[in-house]
């Protein structure tokens, strides 16, 4: 094969098959950390309406938020044992809605839920009065609802709070903040909010995934420590063809190498990604990584670029999304454009856990277990959308067999999920570990990946290469500044 895709590509990238399902059902990975809002309001009683349900697999939570709000995806730590995992902001109303996770070092009664939420406003806001503070059942589990006055910049604000056990010491809160000249619709939209609210993992299902991540950590560990050669794992070059309902749509070139960066022995994987979707739009993504032998050090590079459907009052339109990390034992450097076609990069240091897993883990995974013996595995793998990690699991799931054509071959069936919570993936790879099939479900079509040769892609999609080439020099995107 001539060097046609690679010229093109440029220089190499990876792509997860959650980042490509993402991609499929409109996430933020191609519109930065704010997410559009799922309808503008366009009437004042649509200030009382709930927006479709949000899900979050990694924390295991699912809510509707207010209509019309921008989802604010990116992962913040407000505290020592806080995490921030999403937020939902109406700027035109000046509302947001925050959803929490904590820990805390014993467990805690209602009063002390309640005395701590007011003492936390009272230190930056010393004029809160308390509306109410009480014990509620919250998604069927123990849990408290208060509301309080305060002023934020000379701002009146209303202050409403639902706080849920999800684990003996582990809480989740939900926390809405709006004018207090809108007190009477907010009240009544946060009991909604409430109700709408769920925990996703029962406390077997939350067992069976610590378990997991546990098991993953170990085989992290044992990766570490020289007793699996993932200098082995390596499997060359592979083709997918990429199939939305019945039709080609695209192909992903994987490319996977043991090599030497500087003094360390490592791992490359390497993959180029193209979508012609139905709709006119064009993806190419690319991401190069490598991974050193005792995992302590990896280096990525990704580049997205989104070229949108040309309509009647707008052309077409070039995306650029940049992002790459340096990762040195458990700091994660991330350098990425906040916001599609940013100016500048912006900078993010991450601490990363034992059972963090670099990038191109789904595609080594396969050649570093047992894939004969049905069993899960559970990491945290850096995720775009949140700028921070994400709880994946992975199940060895069996033998099964696959049609190609008119012959019949022998797979191993690995389902890739979030924390347990559907979708689930399938992939399918052979003895080796090499891919044969994927199959993405998301909210739009499911999209199938299927093994090719190098030949077949040429010839479906070499002259479309080539003259799409010449559409994106039409459409130049600048390159963002150093942070």
């Amino acid at each position: 094969m001539s060097c046609r895709f690679h010229s093109l590509a440029g220089r190499s990238g990876l792509v997860g098959w959650i980042v490509l399902a993402s991609i499929m059902a409109g996430s933020p990975l191609v519109r930065g950390q704010t997410d559009t809002p799922s309808g503008r309001l366009t009437t004042e009683a649509a200030r009382g309406e709930l927006a479709e349900r949000y899900v979050d697999g990694s924390f295991g939570f699912a809510v509707r938020p207010p209509a019309g709000c921008a989802t604010l995806r990116e992962q913040r730590l407000v505290g020592a044992a806080e995490v921030e995992p999403v937020r939902f902001v109406h700027p035109d109303y000046r509302w947001s809605l925050a959803v929490r996770r904590s820990k805390t070092p014993r467990p805690l009664d209602t009063e002390m839920i309640i005395k701590s939420i007011t003492e936390g406003i009272s230190e930056k806001c010393p004029d809160v009065k308390v509306i109410f503070g009480k014990q509620a059942r919250i998604a069927s589990r123990q849990g408290v609802r208060y509301a309080s006055t305060l002023t934020v910049a000379g701002v009146p604000v209303l202050h409403q709070q639902a706080v849920v056990r999800t684990g003996p010491t582990e809480y989740s809160a939900l926390i809405f903040v709006t004018p207090q000249s809108d007190r009477e619709v907010a009240m009544t939209l946060f009991d909604r909010v409430v109700n709408s609210f769920e925990v996703l993992r029962s406390e077997e299902k939350e067992k069976q995934l610590g378990e997991a991540l546990a098991r993953g950590t170990a085989l992290l560990r044992s990766v570490a420590a020289g007793e699996i050669d993932l200098a082995r794992s390596t499997r060359g070059e592979t083709f997918l063809r990429c199939i939305v309902e019945g039709k080609d749509v695209g192909f992903i070139q994987i490319r996977e190498e043991a090599t030497t960066q500087g003094y360390r022995k490592g791992v490359a994987v390497s993959k180029w990604l193209w979508l012609f979707m139905p709709d006119g739009s064009i993806t190419h993504m690319r991401h190069g990584m490598f991974l050193a032998n005792d995992l302590s050090h990896e280096k990525w590079e990704s580049r997205r670029l989104i070229l949108t459907p040309s309509q009647e009052d707008v052309g077409r339109q070039a995306i650029l999304d940049v992002e790459s990390a340096v990762r040195q034992d458990d700091k994660l450097l991330i350098t990425y454009t906040a916001q599609p076609n940013a100016p500048r990069l912006t900078e993010k240091v991450i601490a990363v856990e034992p059972s963090y897993a670099s990038a191109p883990w789904e595609v080594l995974l396969p050649r570093l277990v047992d894939l004969n013996k049905s069993e899960l595995y559970a990491f945290l793998l850096y995720d775009n959308g949140r700028r921070g990690p994400a709880v994946r699991a992975f199940r060895v799931a069996g033998q099964k067999n696959l049609r190609f054509g008119d012959r019949i071959v022998s797979a191993v069936k690995i389902e890739d999920s979030e924390g347990l919570v559907p979708p689930i993936h399938d992939m399918y790879v052979d003895k080796t570990g090499r891919v044969l099939r994927v199959v993405l479900r998301v909210e739009a079509s499911p999209m199938e990946m299927v093994a090719t040769t190098r030949e077949h892609i040429e010839r479906l999609y070499g002259d479309r290469l080539k003259e799409t080439q010449a559409l994106l020099q039409k459409h130049p995107v600048r390159e963002p500044l150093p942070p």
